[in-house]
C-alpha cells in the first residue's frame, strides 16, 4: 500500500492515536507520518524522527536523558523503566588487548542486524575502506551464520572497490562473545 493510500485508510478508520514503532530504519514509514493522518502520532526510539507532525517520542531516562530533550522535536515522554532489554554485564571483559600499533591496519567493525546493510550503508563502508588503505570491516552478528547474505555484501563491496579478503565476519553468539569481540576492533 502506498504511503498516500495508507494515510487516507487511517483517517477513514478514524485512527486516534498512531503509533509509529519501526522507526527510522530502512524500510520505514515515515512518509506517512508526515502527512499527519491521526490527531496524534507517537514514535518511539533511540532517534527523533526530526517532524514537529510526530507529538510524542517514547524513550527513558537512560537513552534520553533530559538534557537531550532540546534536540527532539518530539515531546518525550519517559517509560517508567528502559525500555531496552538490557542487563550490564555481570563480570568486566577485558577488550583492550588488541595493541595500538600504527602498523597494524584499522578494523573498522559493523556489530548490527542484517537489515541495516541498506546500498547507502554498503556505499558509505566502501568510501571509508578505499579511502583508508589496508583498512579492514568486521562483521557481526546473524550475517556471520547466513552464507548467502555473507556473499551478497562481499560482492556488493568488490563492485565498490572493496577486496572480499579485507572484509571478516563472526556470527552473532552471547553477550560475553559480543562484548570480547570488540578487541578485534
Amino acid at each position: 500500500m502506498s504511503d498516500e493510500a495508507l494515510a487516507d485508510l487511517i483517517r477513514q478508520d478514524r485512527i486516534d492515536i498512531l503509533v509509529d514503532i519501526y522507526g527510522r530504519g530502512p524500510i520505514n514509514r515515515m512518509r506517512v507520518l508526515a502527512r499527519k493522518p491521526a490527531p496524534i502520532q507517537v514514535a518511539w526510539g533511540p532517534i527523533s524522527t526530526g517532524m514537529n507532525v510526530v507529538d510524542y517520542f517514547i524513550s527513558d531516562r537512560v537513552a534520553i536523558p533530559k538534557s537531550r530533550f532540546h534536540r527532539y522535536e518530539e515531546c518525550v515522554v519517559w517509560l517508567p523503566h528502559s525500555y531496552i532489554a538490557w542487563v550490564p554485564p555481570t563480570e568486566p571483559v577485558d577488550v583492550s588487548e588488541r595493541p595500538v600499533d600504527v602498523t597494524n591496519p584499522i578494523v573498522f567493525s559493523a556489530f548490527n542486524r542484517a537489515i541495516k546493510m541498506t546500498p547507502i550503508t554498503l556505499d558509505l563502508w566502501a568510501r571509508t575502506m578505499v579511502e583508508v588503505e589496508n583498512s579492514r570491516l568486521l562483521m557481526k552478528g546473524s550475517i556471520g551464520d547466513r552464507p548467502q547474505l555473507r556473499q551478497k555484501v562481499l560482492a556488493a563491496l568488490e563492485v565498490r572497490g572493496v577486496d572480499p579478503q579485507r572484509v571478516s565476519f563472526l556470527s552473532g553468539g552471547d553477550r560475553p562473545s559480543h562484548l570480547a569481540a570488540y578487541r578485534h576492533v
